[in-house]
């Protein structure tokens, strides 16, 4: 599953690589205690992957904003077209 990861970009690779590691998190304390895990258990592991996880560098959110401008664009174009 790591490796699909790879294929996809922005939000969706971001989403898949959030779900590998909840998995992973939910398989190591799986592994670690020999019991499914509980929902208290598994909201603590999204508490403390919250606080884990960096903010985004600002180079990531300027290139995440212009590839939405872009689309935005391409967006316009095909409709001016059309019409």
């Amino acid at each position: 599953m790591a490796k699909q990861v790879n294929y996809f970009d922005g939000e969706q690779k971001r989403a898949y690589a959030d779900q590998l590691d909840k998995l992973e998190r939910e398989l190591e304390a799986y592994l670690r205690t020999g019991n499914e895990p509980t929902e208290e258990f598994l909201r603590a592991l999204d508490a403390e992957a919250a606080a884990i996880e960096p903010e985004p560098e600002p180079e990531e959110q300027v290139e995440a904003d212009s590839t939405r401008s872009e689309i935005g664009n391409e967006d316009e174009e095909k409709e001016v077209r059309r019409g």
